[in-house]
């Protein structure tokens, strides 16, 4: 029987080969995700970050986490998403990276 570090380092190899990229990392949820690639996009502390207003409460509790600023924009009542107005309405030079969301079964447009 293997060992669950052999088996994840087996796995780890077979991700970075299948789609040849140098780093792979496993988490145990979507909140790690989200801290995982915010932490590996170097952002300054109290950078903002825009969220939809509507999604699990992970998603900002993960930003300010990682000690930077969510701001909250409106979802599509049709997809429960971001949508490219609310977005532009949110961006200025302050805004440092956007999270979207796909939400119960509906895909973000």
């Amino acid at each position: 029987m293997r060992s669950e570090k052999e088996v994840k380092a087996n796995l780890e190899r077979a991700m970075k080969n299948e789609f040849a990229c140098s780093d792979v990392c496993f988490v145990s949820n979507g909140t790690h995700a989200i801290e995982v690639l915010l932490t590996a996009m170097d952002l300054p502390r109290g950078a903002k970050v825009l969220v939809p207003e509507l999604s699990f409460m992970a998603t900002a509790t993960a930003v300010a986490r990682c000690g930077l600023i969510p701001v909250f924009a409106d979802v599509s009542r049709d997809y429960l998403g971001l949508t490219l107005e609310s977005v532009k309405a949110k961006a200025n030079e302050n805004l440092a990276a956007v999270i979207v969301v796909h939400l119960a079964g509906f895909v973000n447009r």
